[in-house]
């Protein structure tokens, strides 16, 4: 009995959404955007920095190099740690 029910309930349900649509199915698209043509638009050169490589390397390079001064320094540094184990915290 209730499957029956459903079942004339979801056919009803589903006849209604379709008596409720629109069957016109011919919409106008809106016109095109009007755009400038790129031919319009004048070729430029591309743009070019005339300046030393080093320049823009020198900071890296000196970054470089005190991060590998400051790892040398801080391993001649270390101590060796105790023998036995040391004592626990």
């Amino acid at each position: 009995m209730y499957q029956r029910t459903l079942r004339v309930s979801v056919v009803l349900v589903s006849l209604l959404a379709v008596a409720g649509c629109e069957r016109k199915l011919d919409i106008d698209a809106p016109p095109p955007a009007v755009t400038a043509d790129t031919d319009t638009l004048p070729s430029l050169p591309t743009s070019t920095l005339d300046i030393p490589f080093w320049l823009f390397a020198a900071p890296m390079l000196v970054g470089f190099a005190l991060a590998a001064l400051g790892y040398i320094w801080f391993a001649l540094r270390r101590q060796d740690p105790p023998l036995g184990g040391g004592t626990q915290i």
